[in-house]
């Protein structure tokens, strides 16, 4: 019963301080902020199920939609792949597209400032 013990433990401790590791590292990364102006949102229930839609994926952390304002709010890992295209792609079943797609890295003293639906220009960089 002891060996058992001891393989329980050692395998135990085999999978799970390298995976406290993975945590301490990503804790230190500064998460990605996405900002976009929304075309086609106007109801609360659009922005709701366009928030489930993005925060399905691992790389997700957060996904707010204002219908009021047109706006949206992503905080993604920094290895994240998403841009305007495949955002637009996953948004495209609610009849969503963005644009005016700005991707900064997310400070937590930084303040959300809305993007004017009216004179965003489309010619901004994606990333």
């Amino acid at each position: 019963m002891g060996t058992l013990h001891h393989i329980t433990l050692s395998f135990v401790a085999l999978f799970l301080f390298p995976a406290m590791d993975q945590v301490k590292v990503q804790e230190t990364l500064i998460p990605h902020q996405i900002q976009a102006v929304v075309n086609g949102l106007e109801t609360t229930d659009q922005a709701r199920l366009a928030g489930e839609v993005l925060r399905a994926r691992k790389d997700v952390l957060t996904a707010r939609f204002d219908p009021t304002s047109r706006n949206m709010l992503l905080r993604i890992l920094p290895g994240s792949d998403l841009d305007r295209l495949s955002i637009n792609a996953l948004l495209a079943h609610l009849g969503l597209t963005v644009r005016c797609v700005h991707r900064t890295e997310a400070e937590n003293d930084q303040l959300f400032q809305h993007l004017d639906p009216s004179t965003c220009q489309e010619a901004t960089p994606n990333k």
